[in-house]
């Protein structure tokens, strides 16, 4: 996870004076340390006591009237940081700092140093103290070009600033105050540290680093005292019993039980400056009857980068104190943020009475003892490395915590212990706990192709609780597609791959690449086929299944939909073949479901159409009876329907012609070719007629005719009946209403009644009658003459029957005359009937 530039503006500066100790310790200090050191006049040695070391210098001697200002920077690995920018800043009444004196900025040396002339140093005793001048800082302005270290907010040289607190952007480039006046007899020696740009260990000098010539650990500070710090310790000036130009060690004897003892190296301001505590001690020093033990503190190991601490409590006075060495610093931080506080160490084989202990602590704001806000402790003494973490969450308004590291050494023995890479990181641990002990794993890494292990590569185990990342390869052919933490899937890109912290047990990373899909639009070459002139451009529903998504050479989805289409100089005026070309693209919905889509989501296809102009009619089958004229042209009219040209209705605008001559002679179904015209076009189109019969007129006559036997008496009129009284006729009007025009039902003796007898015929006439009921007169039908029976009018159609009672219809008639000479036998006329249809 890369870590903001904000976090790693890391400076650390801690001014300390002589204070009384009233209940714990304070880190006088913001991001950068600064070191007021008091020397000694009587001192033959120099004295430098790690990361915040102030030197107080008695003053006794009246001639003796200025002080020595100087200020020395260390960079991140602890050497000395050259070419870094500083101006002093004065304390106005209003509570706000400005240039004082507008002095230019002073620069550090080849050495990180800066000493103030005197003509500065006079100007600050002369005006200090006053409404306008109250207190004094180093305020940092720039940092060398491409030096790596972490540029200062910009300073105008005259704007007037706030001190740094609550996570202001000034924190970490200003040192405390330093409170100069006229009285002022102490030196003020500062010591200030810097932090690179995006170093995720946010400690200054992790490895301990220090020249043979110094003996202070810059950007640390150390404190000897006894377990838990119960009778408090004013921190004072170190008194070497061995200077480290003759030996590899600083040697500490005689530690005293007191909360005066000349070991610790952080220096408090107290109410009375003018007393430096040192002259208390040195004004008839009480004897030494009650102490901790023998001290050694050994030589930066640049092979190593180990910081060495052996400890001799064997001839310690105390039976029941223990003795604690503990190195400290203090960082910025960002409120409500989580961190993570480690090192790594060595105790000797032994139980923990014997070997002592270590312990790691997070204070909130500049201190070092009292109620811990987030610690751990380990006496795991096997005689091997192992590391130690633990984690604190800052407060809603910090923008500092000092880090503790404690060293607990067993009472009445001999120990030591022996520490190396310290390291703080943003970020919780999250599922490695918030805290841990032991010795880290490696983790493994695995990278997939298409579920097969390609690659695999292994993070080598650092310290337990840091943030180890796995590097996201890429591969020319695979796209990343996802990633697993142990099982369980999490998130990651290039830029932000998998992290953790390393834990006691070992981690595996796997990422799941699939074959990198090489997403294009592809479309077919359409024919639109013809087209009438006038016809509007396609819309894209008619390329469906015409355009593609390709991966490769291999088609991945036919599209029905999720592609817009746009036709290039589109011209439908004329008539003739034409070719377009169509522009098709993907939409957004389609590029997202296939990565990189968008990158090719655009083709051009040919579109093929042949324009063309025509009369378009459909045949309607008509029906005619048979023997009709040929229909009038409004009435072929009807002979099509749905007549258009070039696609439009032309209304009643168009005629119908015969191709074919009519006949109508046949009863059959036949096809016409007739001409459908609208304009100046036309089309020849089939109609098929139906001829069917008009109908039929159908007489229904009984064949024979019978008359009773009778005997003939000679001279008396007689009328002879029909033997039978049901016989009828009738007439079946079967034509079609068109056609009906009534009908005419007559009778005519084609044969008079005539006897055949011995070859000879014998024939009577007026013999048969007609009657049309019993009460009509009757009529003698007289050979060759007709009589009509029946007359029916137009519209009358269906069976009409004819019946007679027994004295009316046909009947036989003889008269006296006749029954005279009437000779026996069978007789037999032939009756003709006739029914015709009438107008």
């Amino acid at each position: 996870m890369k870590k903001q530039n904000i976090i790693t503006q890391v400076k650390r500066c801690i001014i300390l004076f002589g204070f009384v100790l009233v209940s714990g310790f304070f880190f006088m200090q913001s991001d950068k340390k600064i070191i007021a050191q008091q020397e000694d006049e009587l001192a033959t040695t120099e004295s430098k006591t790690g990361a915040l070391e102030t030197s107080l210098i008695n003053r006794t001697d009246a001639e003796v009237t200025e002080i020595s200002v100087t200020m020395k920077l260390t960079g991140a690995d602890g050497k000395p940081l050259e070419g870094v920018s500083f101006v002093i800043q004065r304390l106005r009444a209003t509570g706000k700092w400005t240039t004082f004196n507008q002095e230019q900025p002073f620069i550090t040396d080849s050495l990180g140093e800066i000493k103030m002339t005197p003509k500065v140093v006079g100007l600050m005793k002369q005006y200090g103290g006053r409404d306008d001048n109250k207190a004094f800082r180093f305020r940092e302005v720039s940092v060398p070009k491409d030096s790596g270290y972490v540029a200062p907010p910009p300073y105008s040289g005259t704007d007037d600033e706030m001190a740094a607190s609550g996570g202001q952007t000034l924190s970490g480039f200003i040192s405390d105050r330093m409170d100069i006046t006229s009285a002022t007899t102490m030196d003020y020696h500062l010591r200030m540290s810097h932090n690179k740009m995006g170093s995720s260990n946010l400690v200054n000098n992790p490895t301990f680093y220090r020249d043979t010539t110094t003996n202070y650990i810059p950007g640390w500070v150390s404190f000897v005292g006894s377990f838990g710090f119960s009778l408090g310790a004013t921190p004072i000036l170190l008194n070497y019993t061995h200077p480290m130009a003759d030996l590899p060690w600083n040697r500490f004897e005689k530690i005293p039980l007191t909360n005066k003892n000349n070991i610790n190296e952080w220096l408090y301001k107290g109410v009375n400056v003018e007393y430096p505590l040192l002259n208390q001690i040195n004004v008839d020093p009480p004897p030494v009857t009650d102490y901790l033990g023998q001290l050694k503190v050994y030589q930066y190991d640049p092979a190593n980068n180990e910081y060495y601490v052996l400890a001799d409590t064997t001839n310690a006075t105390s039976k029941t104190r223990q003795l604690v060495y503990i190195l400290g610093q203090t960082v910025s931080v960002k409120p409500n943020t989580t961190y993570r506080f480690g090192i790594s160490y060595h105790l000797p084989v032994g139980l923990p009475d014997a070997a002592g202990s270590i312990e790691i602590v997070f204070y909130n704001g500049k201190r070092v003892t009292g109620p811990k806000d987030g610690f751990k402790v380990t006496e795991l003494a096997d005689g091997y490395w192992h590391d130690l973490y633990t984690e604190f969450k800052t407060s809603t308004n910090a923008d500092e915590v000092s880090l503790s590291l404690r060293m607990n050494f067993p009472v009445k023995k001999a120990s030591w212990t022996s520490v190396k890479n310290v390291w703080l990181e943003e970020g919780s641990g999250g599922s490695g706990g918030t805290s841990g002990e032991g010795d880290a794993q490696e983790v493994t890494v695995n990278y997939h192709q298409d579920g097969v292990i390609k690659d695999t590569a292994s993070i080598p185990a650092g310290n337990l609780g840091r943030t180890w990342s796995a590097p996201l390869k890429t591969y020319a052919d695979f796209d990343f597609e996802s990633a697993k933490l142990d099982g369980v899937n999490v998130s990651a890109t290039t830029e932000q791959p998998v992290t953790g912290i390393f834990k006691n047990e070992k981690q595996t990373v796997d990422y799941y690449f699939k074959k990198k899909h090489d997403y294009k639009l592809v479309a077919d070459p359409m024919d639109w086929g013809k087209q009438f002139v006038g016809t509007q451009a396609p819309v894209s529903s008619l390329f469906n299944g015409k355009v593609y998504v390709y991966d490769g050479d291999t088609k991945v989805e036919t599209l029905t939909s999720n592609f817009t289409s746009s036709i290039k100089a589109y011209d439908n005026s004329l008539a003739g073949a034409k070719k377009f070309d169509v522009t098709f693209q993907s939409t957004a919905q389609l590029n997202t479901k296939y990565p990189g889509l968008e990158n090719k989501n655009t083709v051009v296809a040919s579109l093929s159409v042949l324009f063309y102009t025509e009369l378009k009619a459909t045949s309607v089958a008509q029906t005619y009876f048979e023997n009709v004229d040929v229909p009038t042209a409004e009435k072929r009219k009807a002979w099509v329907k749905d007549v258009m040209v070039n696609g439009k209705a032309v209304g009643d605008n168009y005629t119908v012609d015969l191709v074919t001559a009519w006949d109508s002679s046949q009863v059959i179904a036949k096809d016409y070719q007739v001409k459908v015209s609208s304009g100046e076009l036309s089309e020849i189109v089939v109609v098929t007629v139906t001829y069917t019969p008009i109908g039929d007129l159908i007489l229904d006559v009984p064949t024979t005719l019978n008359f009773r036997d009778v005997y003939v008496r000679k001279g008396k009129e007689q009328v002879i009946r029909r033997k039978n009284d049901n016989w009828s006729l009738s007439v079946d009007d079967q034509r079609h209403v068109t056609y009906q025009k009534g009908w005419d039902l007559s009778v005519k003796l084609e044969e008079s009644l005539t006897l055949e007898k011995d070859d000879i015929k014998v024939g009577l006439d007026d013999v048969v009658i007609y009657k049309k009921d019993s009460s009509s007169v009757p009529e003698v039908l007289k050979k060759g003459e007709r009589h009509e029976i029946l007359n029916h009018a137009t519209g009358v159609t269906g069976e009409t029957k004819m019946s007679w009672p027994s004295d009316a219809g046909f009947l036989l008639k003889i008269d006296r005359l006749k029954s005279r000479y009437i000779e026996e036998g069978a007789y037999k006329a032939v009756l003709e009937f006739t029914l015709a249809d009438t107008p």
